[in-house]
Order: C-alpha cells, then sequence, then structure tokens
C-alpha cells in the first residue's frame, strides 16, 4: 500500500513539473510580442495566384507558401539580431517582390513584410552589330525603340509569359545609309527575358566617278582613290578617249571619307574639282579638267627660318576659297632660309590664285600638321595669275592676327553646367564643336566645319545654352553670346560621327586662311558623378588652404576645379592631373564657397585638346577659421527607404546680395547630419533640401531623385537649427508596370493601401493625390493631377470615380474651384485620355490633408491644405513608374 501511495506522488509530482514547463512554453501566456526564446518574423503574401512561392529567412530558414495571406517563419530572433526576408524561388509565371524585408529587432514580432505577387514579365531584346547610324526596331507591331550604339538592347516594354513576340526594322539607319536585318526576331517567350535577337547592319556602298573631256592619242591619266584603295587610267596611246564619266572599280561606303589624287600626267596638263568629301547616300563624282600644260612657278620670299620646315603652295579657282585648292605643291626649306620656289604645271585654261604657307605648327600649339594655321605659321595673300610664268609671293608672320581655335569633343552636362548658370538645352550627352575667337571676330568670315558625315555646318555664338529664345535650337550649344566661343552641337551620337572634322576660315583684313583638322578617334561618355570628399559642407573648414579631394572618374585623365565665392568672383581655376589639389595660398576667410569639375579624356598626343568632357555637380563648403561665423543645421535622419547615398543641401539668404550654401554627400546607413553654413547680417529665411541619390547624380530634380526629395523652409539662418529628416515608407505602385506598354490610353492605376503597407502611416488625417505626366512635360502643373480619399487604391481613367471621391487639384491651382464635378474658374485636368505614341511618367503621393473636409463641406479647409502641402513636403511618395502609351 505504502508503494502504491509512494507511487502516486511521484506520479503527480511529475505531472505538476510537466504541467508547469508547458505553461510556460504557451506563447499565450506571456505579453504580446514577447517569447520565452525571441521573436518570430512574418508578414502578408498578396497575388499568389498559382504555383509555390519559396521565402527565405537570414538564409537558412525556408517557408513554402501557395496562396495569399498571412505567414511566418517558425524561427525565433533575439532582440537587436538583424532579420532579411527574401525570395529564393519564385512561383511559375510570377514574380513577387518583397518589401520591408530587412531590419531589426526591437522589442516586439516583425508582422509587416509585404510579398506582392504580379504576372511574371520578361524583356525582349538581344545584340547589335556593324550599326553606324540611328536605327528603329519595332516589336509586334506597336512599340518602338531607337538604338545609337551596338551591342546590347532592349525594349522598354515588358511581356507575360507565353507572348508572340515579332522584332522587325522599323526605319533603316541613314547618315549613312545602312541596311539592318534581324536574325531570330520572332517567337514566344518561354519563362524567360529573351537576348538572342541578333540585328547586323552593313553600309550602302557607292561609286566614285570622274567626268572628263575629250583626250587624245598620248593623253594619259592615272587617278588614285584613297591612298591606293583603287587606280584609274583614264586615255590611251591609239584612239584617244571621248568626253565621258570613268568609273573607279572599288565602291566606297556610305558616310566614308574619299580623296582622289593625280598620281601621274602625260601630254596633258590636268587638275581636279571635287577631289574630296565625304559619301552622302548617292554616287560621287570628282571633275577631271585639262588642257595646254603651263609651267607656273611660285616663287616664295619670307622672314629668315629659325628651324627646318615644309612650305606649300595652295592653287584656287577662287580668291576667297579655303577648303577646295585645286592643287597642291610644297618644297622642303631649311632653317636660315629667307627664300623658296616650287614649280607647277597647270592647263592654261582659266585664271588662278596662289596662296602659300610655311608649316610651323598646329591650331593646338602642336607641330606642323600640313594645313595652313593663322598664328604659328607664315603666310601670303592670295596672288591672281592669269597666265604662266613666275608667280611671286611675300609670307608674313600671322602671329598677330585674329585667330580661331577648334576642338571636337563629346560633353555630358546636367540643365545647370557650372559656367555659366545657364538653363536652356544643352543638357545631356552630345557632341561639340568649339572655337575660340582671339581678337576680333569681324576680321573673320563664317566659323565653319566638314563633319564626319560630310555635312557643313556654322559655329555659333548666340548664348542659346542660357536663353529660352528661337536662337536656344538643337545645334546651338553657345553658354555666352559675349564671350567669343564659337559652337555647334549634334545630340543624336552616333558612331558615324566619330572620325575628322575639318575647320575653316579666312581673315578678311589680312587675307589669310586657316584650316584646322580635328579627330574624334572614339565617342566616350564620361561620367558626371564628380563626388568632392573634401572640404565637405558638414563642417566649416578651419584652413584658409583646404585640400580638395574628389573620387576619380572612369576613363577621365585631367580635371578642372573651379572654386567660387558666393557672389559670383571666381577665387581659382586650375588644371590638375590628379584627384587631389591644395591652394598654394591662403584663401579668404568667413566665406562661403562653390566648387565644381570638369572631367576630360586628353588626347595623350596632344595636351591641348580633348575628345571628351563631362560637368560635375556643384558643391558649397565654408571657410571659418575661428568657428564663430558660422551655424549649424543638424538632426536625426529616419530612413524606411530602400537605402541611398543621402544628398543635403542648405540655402541662406543672409545679405540682400548674395546667397550662402553648404552641402554633403552622406553614406546610405547615416543616422545623423550636420551643415556648417555661413551666418549673414540678416536672419532671412533658409531653405534645407534633402533627398536619397537613387540614381547617382546627386540631382535632386532627376526622375527617380524626385521622389525623395524633402525640402524644408523658414529656416533661422543666425542661429543653429536642429531639424530631424524623416523618409517614410514609399507607397507601392501595383500597375501598370514600369515601362509596360498600355492595353489602352486611358489605363488603370492601381497602388496598395497606405495604411497596411507602410512601416507607419500619418498619425492624423491624410490623402492621396495621384500624378501623371507626359515626357518632357515643363508646364506648371501636371496634365492629370487628382486628389483622392485615403480609402482609393486606383484611378480609373476610362471610369473617374463619381462626385466628390476625386478632387482636380488642377482646377484650384490654376485659379479655379471644384465642386466634385465641375470646375469654376479654372482649367479642368484633361482626362479624356493619354496622348498616344508617348512616354508618361506617373506617381502617387501621401498628404496630410483631410479628405472628408471636402467630402461633408465646401472643400474649403482641404484646399488651403493642399495649398500649404504642395509648398512644404510630402509625407510619402511613390517612384516614378514609367507608362508607354499605344
Amino acid at each position: 500500500m505504502r508503494g502504491v501511495i509512494k507511487g502516486l506522488i511521484k506520479l503527480l509530482f511529475v505531472s505538476i513539473i510537466l504541467l508547469y514547463f508547458a505553461s510556460c512554453s504557451k506563447k499565450a501566456s506571456l505579453p504580446i510580442g514577447i517569447t520565452s526564446n525571441g521573436f518570430t518574423v512574418g508578414g502578408e503574401v498578396t497575388g499568389l495566384t498559382s504555383g509555390t512561392l519559396t521565402l527565405s529567412l537570414n538564409n537558412s530558414e525556408s517557408l513554402s507558401i501557395t496562396s495569399d495571406g498571412n505567414f511566418q517563419f517558425s524561427s525565433l530572433l533575439a532582440d537587436g539580431e538583424t532579420y532579411s526576408v527574401k525570395v529564393s524561388s519564385q512561383p511559375t509565371g510570377l514574380t513577387c517582390t518583397v518589401f520591408y524585408g530587412e531590419g531589426t529587432i526591437s522589442s516586439s514580432d516583425v508582422t509587416n513584410v509585404l510579398v506582392t505577387c504580379s504576372a511574371a514579365v520578361y524583356s525582349i531584346g538581344g545584340t547589335i552589330s556593324g550599326l553606324l547610324g540611328q536605327l528603329v526596331l519595332q516589336n509586334n507591331g506597336s512599340e518602338t525603340i531607337t538604338v545609337r550604339t551596338n551591342g546590347s538592347f532592349a525594349f522598354a516594354g515588358k511581356l507575360p509569359d507565353s507572348s508572340p513576340y515579332n522584332v522587325t526594322v522599323f526605319t533603316q539607319p541613314t547618315s549613312p545609309n545602312q541596311t539592318c536585318t534581324v536574325s531570330n526576331g520572332s517567337g514566344v517567350i518561354n519563362a524567360s527575358d529573351v537576348t538572342n535577337i541578333s540585328i547586323s547592319c552593313t553600309t550602302t556602298q557607292y561609286s566614285m566617278n570622274i567626268t572628263h573631256g575629250i583626250l587624245g592619242p598620248g593623253q594619259i591619266i592615272t587617278l588614285e582613290l584613297n591612298s591606293g584603295y583603287d587606280t584609274l587610267t583614264i586615255g590611251n596611246n591609239t584612239t584617244g578617249v571621248s568626253s565621258g564619266t570613268a568609273t573607279f572599280a572599288k565602291l566606297l561606303d556610305d558616310g566614308s571619307a574619299y580623296t582622289v589624287k593625280i598620281t601621274s600626267v602625260s601630254g596633258v596638263a590636268c587638275y581636279l574639282t571635287g577631289w574630296n568629301g565625304v559619301v552622302q547616300g548617292s554616287n560621287v563624282t570628282a571633275n577631271l579638267t585639262c588642257g595646254t600644260s603651263g609651267n607656273y612657278t611660285a616663287s616664295l620670299s619670307y622672314p629668315a627660318l629659325s628651324q627646318s620646315a615644309t612650305a606649300y603652295v595652295y592653287v584656287y579657282l577662287n580668291a576667297t576659297d579655303v577648303i577646295s585648292p585645286v592643287a597642291i605643291a610644297s618644297t622642303n626649306v631649311s632653317s636660315g632660309s629667307t627664300s623658296a620656289s616650287i614649280p607647277l604645271t597647270l592647263p592654261t585654261l582659266t585664271t588662278y590664285y596662289f596662296r602659300a604657307f610655311i608649316d610651323l605648327g598646329d591650331a593646338f600649339g602642336g607641330g606642323p600638321d600640313g594645313y595652313p594655321t593663322i598664328g604659328p605659321d607664315l603666310q601670303s595673300n592670295a596672288v591672281s595669275v592669269a597666265t604662266p610664268g613666275t608667280v611671286n609671293l611675300s609670307l608674313v608672320s600671322t602671329s598677330t592676327d585674329t585667330n580661331a581655335s577648334f576642338n571636337v569633343y563629346t560633353s555630358n552636362e546636367s540643365l545647370y553646367p557650372f559656367y555659366p548658370s545657364g538653363g536652356g538645352t544643352c543638357s545631356g550627352f552630345y557632341i561639340r564643336m568649339e572655337s575660340m575667337v582671339n581678337g576680333t571676330a569681324a576680321d573673320l568670315t563664317t566659323l565653319s566645319a566638314l563633319t564626319p558625315l560630310g555635312n557643313t555646318v556654322t559655329l555659333l555664338n548666340d548664348g542659346g545654352c542660357s536663353s529660352a529664345t528661337s536662337n536656344n535650337s538643337s545645334s546651338s550649344h553657345d553658354y555666352n553670346a559675349s564671350d567669343s566661343t564659337y559652337t555647334y552641337g549634334i545630340r543624336n551620337v552616333v558612331a558615324a560621327l566619330q572620325g575628322d572634322y575639318i575647320f575653316y576660315y579666312r581673315n578678311t583684313t589680312t587675307d589669310h586662311i586657316q584650316i584646322s583638322k580635328d579627330t574624334l578617334s572614339s565617342i566616350l561618355q564620361l561620367s558626371r558623378n564628380v563626388i568632392l570628399r573634401t572640404p565637405s559642407g558638414e563642417t566649416a573648414s578651419n584652413t584658409r588652404k583646404p585640400t580638395f579631394s574628389w573620387d576619380p572618374v572612369p576613363d577621365a585623365n585631367s580635371y578642372s576645379l573651379s572654386v567660387n565665392k558666393m557672389d559670383g568672383t571666381l577665387q581659382f581655376f586650375t588644371n590638375v592631373s590628379g584627384t587631389t589639389y591644395t591652394p598654394p595660398t591662403n584663401m579668404p576667410d568667413k566665406q562661403a564657397y562653390m566648387a565644381s569639375f570638369l572631367a576630360y579624356d586628353v588626347d595623350v598626343n596632344i595636351t591641348a585638346d580633348f575628345d571628351a568632357r563631362s560637368f560635375s555637380r556643384r558643391y558649397y563648403f565654408v571657410i571659418d577659421k575661428g568657428g564663430r561665423n558660422h551655424y549649424t543645421i543638424s538632426g536625426n535622419i529616419t530612413n524606411q527607404h530602400t537605402l541611398a547615398e543621402i544628398f543635403l543641401e542648405a540655402a541662406g539668404f543672409p545679405e540682400a546680395s548674395q546667397y550662402y550654401h553648404a552641402s554633403v554627400l552622406l553614406p546610405s546607413n547615416s543616422t545623423t547630419y550636420s551643415l556648417a553654413v555661413l551666418k549673414g547680417t540678416a536672419c532671412n529665411d533658409g531653405i534645407l533640401t534633402a533627398f536619397l541619390n537613387l540614381d547617382g547624380t546627386a540631382e535632386a530634380g532627376s526622375v527617380a531623385n524626385r521622389s525623395t526629395n524633402l525640402k524644408y523652409t523658414t529656416l533661422n539662418t543666425c542661429s543653429n537649427v536642429t531639424l530631424d529628416l524623416i523618409w517614410h515608407s514609399p507607397v507601392i505602385l501595383v500597375s501598370p508596370a514600369n515601362a509596360q506598354g498600355a492595353t489602352g490610353n486611358q489605363p488603370m492605376f492601381e497602388w496598395k493601401d497606405y495604411a497596411t503597407t507602410s512601416l507607419q502611416a500619418p498619425s492624423g488625417a491624410w490623402s492621396y493625390v495621384m500624378i501623371a505626366y507626359p515626357d518632357g512635360f515643363t508646364g506648371s502643373y501636371t496634365p492629370i493631377m487628382w486628389g483622392l480619399p485615403k480609402t482609393a487604391t486606383s484611378l480609373n481613367l476610362a471610369s473617374l470615380p463619381p462626385g466628390k471621391e476625386k478632387y482636380d487639384i488642377n482646377c484650384q491651382f490654376s485659379g479655379g474651384t471644384w465642386d466634385g464635378s465641375t470646375c469654376s474658374g479654372g482649367s479642368t485636368t484633361n482626362v479624356a485620355d493619354l496622348t498616344g505614341n508617348t512616354k508618361w511618367y506617373w506617381r502617387v503621393l501621401i498628404i496630410e490633408c483631410d479628405y472628408n473636409d471636402f467630402l461633408t463641406g465646401s472643400g474649403t479647409n482641404y484646399a488651403s491644405c493642399l495649398t500649404t502641402a504642395f509648398s512644404k513636403n510630402y509625407y510619402a511618395q511613390s517612384e516614378d513608374r514609367l507608362l508607354l502609351t499605344k
């Protein structure tokens, strides 16, 4: 009996112990969010219509999910431990994306990880070879893409799995003419991007023809095309030939340069016109003119030479011609010589104009180049000659003549190049021809250049880059109409623009000429992202000779550093081959400065020449050696967006005539910031602009960076300011997908409910604003700008919400009032449709305005709140998405 009792007692004791541990293991018995061993990570999956989605937690635990709904990993993480949720395998036919998947456990379970799934879409692309011009491709008879370079390509629009595709040539290249053929251009998408489409381009060829007159027996001329590429003989020893056209056997590529020379002649004297140029979409013809031989002697006299050189005689048919001599002859002249004779044989058919020059240097400060150059060369005037004999040519120095340099290069710049502060259309990547006139421009004839495409262009000095007037054309890339700099720009940069550019003009006062050749040996686009590391606007510099240091730009081998005071006065400008520079003398104290860079690809053979250039953005900093003449703007940073570099720029207006700036680029994980801004005598409102540098341009106005731009105004510019920066969770867009073609011009725009998908929605009232605008739009307000209640998650242009479920913000901002259906006294939003065959951008904003004020009343309070919201910051924004209309 005692044994039975002891057994029962033992069993009861064990049961109590088991019950105790069982109760301790129950999570529900502890405060919410706390477990005995840690915290869980989970969230919600939406859009999973089929297949199996596999998620991973910290690359260890995997979780398979087959339908929409909540999910939770079984692993428990400790407080303070980081977590990372990723897609380890996609469901068939769908693409799932994780939002808010990374963070740190903070004393509670993570429940806000959002995974959105949508139909998988795939890109259509491949490779292009042999392209010299501009090619337009088309897919499925609708979407087009313009391509200007060889290599890989892809259409912007993506297609779902099993969709057919058919890529064809929509427009063949011209300038030069080419024929491009497509291989593997059609098929059906098979759950992956299409990358095997091959485009091969060949250049159209044309003949080189020579017209000539009657040639008698024994009158024979041999011609050479492009330095031995082909030869042609006209005439014979027996019967002679009638007037007509002779053709070289070999063809020339369209867009290629050609030069025809007479290599031998017997029984007659001849010259060529039209002997050089560029093939431009048709057969080309040079004219051979022959007649009775006349012997001419060019007798040159000149000041004693200090070096050996080559003397040239150019013979023209016109006294003012520069670019098209009909005969060229030369001889070597020795150091110390003062005269030379050059014989020529020409047909005695017309009056000729002889010019002579001694080649002593080129337009870049280099050695002889075989062309007449005003400045280094000795030159004669044009002398007319009607009959054979001696032609006396007196050569003089041209060093005091008005002259012009010449350079051709690619340029990559923003809307606001650092000098001057223009805002014209000269942004982007283009080829720039530039000439600097040294002297009185009126002395020179039109500054012209022959491009590799064979067309002649005129360089302009009209200030087009900083003007919004009609002279701001696609070819006007001149920064200042009074700076004696003449330019011409080519926007559509294609491979055929690589090659020789011939620049020419005549000095009308001295009758001297210049011909310069600059070769663009490659098409190189230098990055604009020159990042200044020191000095920084984060703190005031306590030295008056700060060391400037910056990150190198790929392919750049030289830099120009420009530092200005904020009143525009240039402090210094210097060229640097490395990535650091310390000024040799002290800079003024208690000053705000602006620093900017030009990056160059300098020709290693000609140091005065460069083939590529890019502008950096502006950086601002303060020198305050004593530390008493600046104030700071500082605070904490909370960033709920995808991490990217953080760019901050402060501006104050403490003086009536100038403004003070400071700027800094911070690492993506920064949690605090500080800016040092110079004090002034007044305490006017200051401005702080901050954005995430998503695209690397460090420009607030770019499409990507604009969606994270914060701006704070009315800051006191005489005392320290504490201001915390918060980037809230972005609005998540659902459809249309980025760069997707619209099914029509009145698409349905959809986004996720911000109240349930963001880390922290506004604690007070808030509402949505949906915006859409076409690419390149420059108006005051976007064509589509609707205010919507916070319950809305879509806007269908084909069926707009009724009545007060929408608010026409355009109506209000154009001075009107909106009652829910009618705009009175203003311009209503155009919602008929999106313009076809156009790139549109769209996004969704969160503003802290109570939409109920409009629903339940006249809307006065809501309208007033809108004005305030648009003049300051939005609470949150979405990305900018591209939509391609049909």
